[in-house]
C-alpha cells in the first residue's frame, strides 16, 4: 500500500489535534502504520464486548450453547432474584443490547454485591428483544455465561483459544471484585494486536487460516441487528448486532471502544482500518475519519 493514503487523515488529526495513538491499515497481504506515540498497551473499553462475542461463538459452535438460551435455562439457582420477565431475556438479546433492562450497569466496584443477582433483580422496561439499550451489564453477563459453561473466567477460556492464536501474550483484562473478567470493559491491547482481533471479523472467524470461530457467527454480528433509537438517522450509531456497531457505508462495521478505540472492517475491500487513542471531546472525528479520509483510497485500490 501507497503510505500516502494515509495523508488526508494525517492531516485531520493534526488540525483537530486528535489524541490518536497510532493507526495500522491491513489490506490483502499489505500492511501500513503511523504512529503518534510507541504502540504500548492501553485499555480498549468497550471493543472488549466484541471479543466476548468471540467467547459466545465458539461455544455456540460446540453446541454448548444456544443464541434462544435464557436466563432461566442458564441461571436457575437465581430465578428468586429475577424480576417479572427477565426469566425469558436470551443469549441473543444480551448480544444485541435488547435485555429490556434500560440501565447501563456500570458499577462493578461493590465488593459485597453479587453483580448477577443485581442485574436479575433490575426491573424490565420493556419486554426483552423490544429495545435497544447500551448496557455494559448484558455483556457482563455473556462473560458469566462462558464462566459457567467453561468452568474458566472469560480472559482464561480465550487464552489458548483466541489470544495465544493471535500472538497476543498474557493479556490483561479488568475482573470484577469477585474475579470475574468484566467482558464489557478493560481489555487491553496495543494498536497492532486490536488490528489482529479485526483481522478474524475480516476473515470470516479465522486468522490466517487457524479457525477461531464458525463463520456464520461472524456474519450474524453485522447482519442480525437492532435499531438503536427511532429511526436511521444516528449514522455510525444507528444499528447494533452481536457486540459491533454497523458502520456508515453498507457492509461495514465496527468494534469501538471509548475514547477513540476502533477495528473497522471493510468487507468488500478486503481490509480492516485500526486505531487507538485517547480522545474525549471529538471522537466522531475519529472514526468519521476512517470511512471520509481512508475508505475512498482503498476502494480506488480494488477499482484498478
Amino acid at each position: 500500500m501507497d503510505k500516502n493514503i494515509l495523508n488526508e487523515y494525517r492531516l485531520r488529526v493534526s488540525e483537530k489535534n486528535l489524541g490518536v495513538y497510532g493507526i495500522v491499515v491491513k489490506k490483502d497481504d499489505s500492511r501500513l502504520e503511523h504512529r503518534y506515540r510507541s504502540d504500548d498497551k492501553v485499555n480498549v473499553y468497550s471493543v472488549s464486548k466484541s471479543v466476548t462475542a468471540l467467547a459466545i461463538g465458539m461455544l455456540l459452535d460446540n453446541d454448548q450453547l444456544r443464541l434462544s438460551d435464557t436466563m432461566e435455562q442458564l441461571f436457575p439457582e437465581y430465578l428468586d432474584s429475577m424480576s417479572a420477565g427477565t426469566e425469558a431475556i436470551t443469549v441473543q438479546n444480551l448480544l444485541q443490547m435488547a435485555s429490556g433492562k434500560l440501565e447501563f450497569f456500570d458499577d462493578f466496584r461493590s465488593k459485597k454485591q453479587d453483580n448477577i443477582e443485581v442485574f436479575m433483580k433490575y426491573p424490565l422496561a420493556v419486554k426483552p428483544g423490544e429495545k435497544f439499550c447500551y448496557s455494559n451489564g448484558c455483556t457482563y453477563m455473556l462473560s458469566r455465561i462462558v464462566e459457567k459453561i467453561s468452568g474458566q473466567t472469560l480472559r482464561d477460556f480465550l487464552v489458548p483459544r483466541l489470544f495465544d492464536v493471535l500472538g497476543i501474550e498474557n493479556p490483561q483484562w479488568f475482573s470484577c471484585h469477585h474475579g470475574h473478567t468484566l467482558g464489557a470493559t478493560g481489555l487491553f491491547l496495543t494498536t497492532e494486536e486490536l488490528s489482529r482481533v479485526g483481522e478474524v471479523f475480516l476473515q470470516k472467524g479465522s486468522y490466517h487460516g487457524t479457525p477461531i470461530v464458525n463463520a456464520e457467527f461472524i456474519k450474524a454480528c453485522y447482519s442480525q441487528t437492532i435499531l438503536t433509537g427511532d429511526d436511521e438517522t444516528l449514522g455510525n450509531w444507528s444499528h447494533y448486532g452481536f457486540q459491533v456497531w454497523l458502520g456508515e457505508q453498507p457492509g461495514t462495521y465496527r468494534l469501538d471502544g471509548q475514547y477513540g478505540q476502533h477495528a473497522v472492517i471493510f468487507p468488500d475491500e478486503q481490509a480492516v482500518v485500526t486505531i487507538t487513542a485517547h480522545e474525549e471531546q471529538l471522537g466522531h472525528e475519529i472514526v468519521g475519519g476512517i470511512y471520509h479520509d481512508i475508505l475512498p483510497h482503498l476502494q480506488r485500490k480494488v477499482q484498478r
